[in-house]
């Protein structure tokens, strides 16, 4: 999971996708990788195979969210990063999953 800056919620192009969002609760996206997820992050600030809300709006590893559930085997991990997502919107986080 990659902490957002709170910007994104005001973004046109994402209003609307977290309709249960609370102020106050964290912006992040979720996704799932094979690669240390430090290296993933860097790949993702500075472009390559990037998703462009994390390159713009990406602020740091939010390591205490993920590390107790990995690591996933590959075959569950898709599946997992939808639960995942879908748990924490319904908590009122707001979050950006590809």
């Amino acid at each position: 999971m990659i902490r957002l800056d709170d910007q994104v919620v005001n973004k046109p192009k994402y209003s609307g996708l977290n309709p249960n969002y609370r102020p106050g609760k964290p912006c992040m996206y979720v996704g799932s990788t094979a690669l240390d997820p430090d290296a993933r992050f860097k790949q993702h600030l500075n472009g390559y195979k990037s998703s462009s809300i994390v390159k713009h709006h990406g602020r740091y590893l939010m390591k205490k969210k993920y590390e107790h559930l990995n690591p996933v085997p590959a075959g569950e991990a898709e599946d997992r990063e939808e639960l995942l997502a879908e748990d924490l919107r319904g908590k009122g986080y707001w979050v950006w999953q590809n």
